[in-house]
């Protein structure tokens, strides 16, 4: 090891230790033995630097403190968590503390996105008062404070009495002045657009393989109130009770109308909606070396969870102490790059930074963004996923955290399950635009038993769980901010290795398809065959594809006179890749052939455009609205025109300015499984005519 060691720095200075051998001979020696791990990486020393200094007391503390002031939803309280977050870090040492504030006002727009007006509410009770003998209170603010619908208007300081009515059966002359009792969002919608007063919703989520409703009975769904935002211009109210409640109040709903009784309920609710603002945290570690470009830990506040996501916020605090005083101390040195911390509401603070410095969020490096991290897996039910870059990123990150949370986890608690998943939402969903082009991965425990309930509370955080876990960032920030050449070769390694894998595992899929497809039978074999070569090849090549462009994403080391020789060893991986590629499809074509020779027709793989194929070939779209698209600002009309088409979102990260629409169907398509031509054609111009994208039908 301390051969290969030396050799990589005698290297570094431009010395070659054996005559006769090229700069790519000796890179690609130090690969060879970075791989075999006759080198240990750099991250497995730092992880163990920072692990010995994270203390799992002080995350769960922070979390405690800030699950007390988001757990109310209450726009006072968000100010009062993100100042906490502030001072912490200002305490912690940090540079450039800044609290920044977005308007919440029901009609700012950070891309698509719209903020809610901000609320608040000092009290909110819903009574049953007829008839006589069920006379109870269903909830109340102060016992538990996801009992009112976030975002309720307020009513008459004496409250306001309705009869409530089941929203199943109800007519819209009915329900006008009413309390509409239900659990489906849309209906509920359609009764206060007829006039209902508010409502009551005893609607918890199912999370497959984890809980249903009857798993929590006596817990209450946090209710996003989507129905009510962003401004609430009906002045509605909205009340959540538990499971269990709901289906009493049900049979009592029943039981009166059988009798020609009502139930009534009296709701007081002591709101206010108002033009506001959304504050959000950041702080940096500067870099020495190149303070420019950042490398960015990023977790969501204001939400009423301690697992979901008081616990991330808690980490990364705990994190930021670690790294500054460390670094203080001299046990690590202050990285090249900068690394940015992020505390802010979700999807909206992140769009909101990235939208007002597009120019600066491309010198970003790298994202990892930490959400619901920490909770007890016998309690929560919850496996962690590491949740990849959409492939049109293809991020080095994710191979990186993939093997330092296998490593820690290996070390700290091997029963830990991590499951790795394809792109899903939450912040990367803003960050992995293509107007933003931000790699970021995200590590997250779910689906968990409680998520998104008032059952979310700190005794679902352990010690042992919050230690395993989170020296996880801090030791991914300081690995991509102080990359060394010998770091970035003993990266490339294993994002080749990891490219490698995925080609190997598509060339065996592939070889079974093709056997598959020889087994079949009757005079539909030999196009069984010709389909699933084609299909086979598309797939090879997206795969090989897919692994070249994680390879470029690679940062260059610090060191500016490392960086022509790590281009050269990127550029000779890259070839490789494409070569092994080659080989095995080369060998998939063999095996086709020979398949078919008894059928004397010619293989076929490329084949002649359909019309709606040819009108697609010849549409490049751009997107001229970054972010996420929610059609919140459109008229009606217009929105459900665009819901009606808008069938493929996740195929927007493909729209670049210089795909064409057939491209981009059939990458989705390799990605996700399904995307129809015409549809995807008919999606972009729907989205054309309301202004967020732009196309250009040229010649092919």
């Amino acid at each position: 090891m301390e051969a290969g060691l030396k050799s990589a720095r005698r290297h570094k200075r431009g010395i070659d230790p054996r005559a006769g051998r090229s700069t790519s001979d000796e890179i690609g020696r130090t690969i060879y033995i970075a791989n075999r791990h006759e080198v240990a990486a750099m991250h497995e020393k730092v992880l163990e630097l920072i692990d010995r200094e994270f203390s799992a007391s002080r995350a769960l503390d922070h979390a405690i403190a800030i699950y007390r002031w988001d757990r109310t939803m209450d726009n006072r309280n968000f100010h009062r968590s993100a100042e906490y977050c502030a001072e912490e870090l200002r305490s912690a040492g940090l540079d450039d503390v800044r609290v920044i504030e977005s308007p919440a006002d029901g009609k700012s727009t950070n891309g698509d996105l719209v903020m809610p007006k901000a609320w608040e509410v000092d009290e909110a009770t819903l009574t049953i008062v007829s008839p006589p003998e069920a006379e109870t209170v269903l909830a109340s603010f102060i016992e538990e404070p996801l009992s009112v619908s976030t975002f309720s208007a307020p009513t008459p300081p004496e409250g306001l009495e309705a009869d409530v009515l089941p929203l199943e059966g109800s007519t819209e002359g009915e329900v006008k002045g009413a309390v509409v009792f239900g659990n489906n969002g849309g209906q509920i919608a359609k009764a206060l657009k007829s006039g209902a007063a508010g409502y009551i919703t005893s609607s918890i989520s199912t999370e497959p393989h984890v809980r249903d409703s009857n798993d929590v009975p006596d817990a209450r769904g946090w209710d996003h109130a989507y129905s009510l935002q962003p401004t609430n211009e009906g002045r509605k109210f909205g009340f959540v009770i538990t499971p269990r409640q709901g289906r009493w109040l049900e049979d009592l709903i029943a039981r009166c109308r059988r009798d020609g009784k009502r139930v009534r309920v009296r709701a007081i609710v002591a709101s206010r909606l108002y033009d506001g603002s959304v504050p959000m945290v950041t702080a940096t570690i500067r870099g020495s070396a190149e303070p420019e470009r950042e490398v960015i830990l990023d977790s969501h506040l204001y939400e009423p969870g301690a697992l979901d996501n008081a616990s991330g916020c808690g980490i990364l605090l705990e994190s930021a102490r670690v790294l500054t005083k460390l670094i203080s101390e001299g046990k690590l040195q202050r990285p090249g790059r900068t690394i940015r911390f992020f505390f802010g509401m979700e999807f909206h603070s992140i769009s909101a930074y990235a939208t007002a410095n597009l120019k600066a969020i491309r010198n970003v490096v790298g994202a990892f963004y930490v959400d619901s991290l920490g909770g007890s897996p016998q309690k929560t039910g919850a496996p962690y996923l590491l949740i990849q870059n959409h492939d049109a990123i293809a991020s080095y990150t994710d191979v990186l955290l993939e093997d330092i949370t296998l490593k820690r986890f290996e070390k700290a608690n091997p029963y830990l399950r991590l499951i790795i998943r394809p792109y899903w939402g939450n912040d990367p969903a803003v960050a992995n635009d293509p107007l933003i082009g931000m790699q970021m991965t995200s590590l997250i425990q779910h689906p968990n038993k409680y998520y998104h309930t008032s059952q979310d509370t700190p005794d679902l955080l352990t010690k042992e769980d919050l230690k395993a876990v989170g020296p996880i960032p801090a030791t991914f920030a300081y690995f991509v901010a102080n990359m060394s050449l010998l770091d970035t070769v003993w990266l490339t390694a294993k994002v080749e290795s990891d490219g490698r894998c995925q080609l190997e595992r598509g060339g065996a899929e592939a070889t079974k398809a093709i056997l598959d497809a020889v087994a079949s039978v009757g005079p539909a074999r030999p196009d069984a065959i010709d389909k699933s070569l084609a299909s086979s090849d598309e797939k090879m090549r997206y795969i090989g594809e897919r692994a070249v462009r994680t390879l470029r994403s690679i940062p260059l080391p610090i060191d500016g006179d490392d960086r022509g020789q790590v281009t050269e060893l990127i550029s000779a991986a890259e070839a490789e890749m494409m070569g092994r590629c080659d080989e095995l499809l080369s060998r998939i074509h063999d095996l086709a052939s020979v398949a078919r020779t008894a059928f004397p027709e010619d293989i076929v793989l490329d084949k002649e455009l359909t019309g709606e194929e040819l009108d697609a070939s010849k549409m490049v779209a751009q997107k001229a609205v970054p972010g996420l698209l929610t059609f919140r600002n459109l008229p009606e009309e217009q929105r459900a025109e665009l819901d009606e088409s808008y069938k493929y979102p996740n195929a927007m990260y493909w729209v670049d300015g210089r795909r064409t629409a057939l491209e981009i169907a059939r990458l989705h398509r390799l990605m996700a499984g399904e995307c129809s031509v015409a549809g995807l054609v008919r999606q972009f111009r729907a989205l054309s005519k309301c202004g967020y994208i732009t196309i250009n039908e040229g010649p092919t």
